[in-house]
């Protein structure tokens, strides 16, 4: 009984000894199965969503300066570039025909002031022989008409040299605003035509940046937003602006709706 016994102990502890043979031996230099973190320290901030688009970039102001004469340019007093002040002298326009009849219509008011004071003297006459009935009423009455149609021949006359001096005035081509002289049209010699400006003035103080945006972020843009511009002549600038105009209405074709930025 007592072999027995100790046959059985030696068989589990050889057992044993198997078992921990088959057993793989933990390397404690072992680090494959570890993960690199990094710690860092939770705070609020700031979430950016931007949008980008393309737009022209333009004055804020630009006005076209048109002659209202349609002759021939004698001079220019402007070039592109040049700044200007509201009133300066653009271009003069031939008026040698204007300025004849300018002088016509002096002498129209001359010869018509002259009838009137002729006819002042007699009517005065008329009204002292009227009031001492040395007069008959028909005769007053023909004497002041003459006179009261002289009065308005004068009237006539200068309501028409005022319009022909106008005209003359006009043969100076000025500037409207202030600005810079964005683009001229014509030369010196060229024929001044209604349908095409001289000169193109623009305020360059702040510029604007029109874009079409999509119908999609439209809900993402406000009047007074902020807006970053960057241009291909400074690379490594950027300007700040703000959104000054956004049009209510969606173009039919392309759902896109135009924007104003100013810078």
């Amino acid at each position: 009984m007592k072999r027995i016994i100790i046959i059985f102990f030696s068989i589990v502890m050889l057992g044993s000894l198997f078992l921990n043979c088959k057993r793989p031996v933990s390397d404690k230099n072992d680090v494959s199965d570890k993960v690199p973190v990094k710690v860092q320290t939770v705070k609020l901030g700031s979430v950016v969503q931007s949008i980008d688009y393309n737009g022209d970039v333009k004055a804020e102001f630009e006005v076209k300066v048109f002659s209202k004469i349609p002759d021939r340019i004698v001079e220019l007093y402007v070039d592109e570039g040049d700044f200007v002040h509201k009133g300066d002298p653009i271009a003069k326009i031939f008026a040698a025909t204007i300025e004849q009849g300018v002088r016509q219509a002096e002498a129209r008011l001359a010869a018509a002031k002259a009838q009137e004071s002729n006819l002042l003297l007699e009517y005065d006459r008329a009204k002292r022989l009227s009031k001492e009935n040395a007069m008959s009423k028909q005769q007053y009455d023909t004497i002041e008409a003459q006179y009261q149609s002289a009065q308005a021949q004068v009237e006539q006359a200068e309501a028409a040299l005022a319009s022909i001096k106008s005209q003359l005035l006009d043969a100076t081509v000025t500037a409207p605003i202030s600005g810079i002289i964005g683009k001229r049209f014509y030369e010196t010699g060229d024929m001044a035509a209604p349908q095409l400006p001289i000169v193109t003035i623009v305020q360059m103080d702040r510029v604007k940046i029109d874009f079409n945006a999509t119908e999609r972020d439209l809900g993402k843009l406000k009047i007074g937003q902020e807006a970053q511009i960057k241009v291909e002549s400074y690379p490594e600038q950027v300007f700040r602006g703000k959104v000054s105009k956004i049009s209510p209405v969606l173009d039919p074709l392309t759902r896109m709706a135009k924007v104003k930025v100013l810078v």
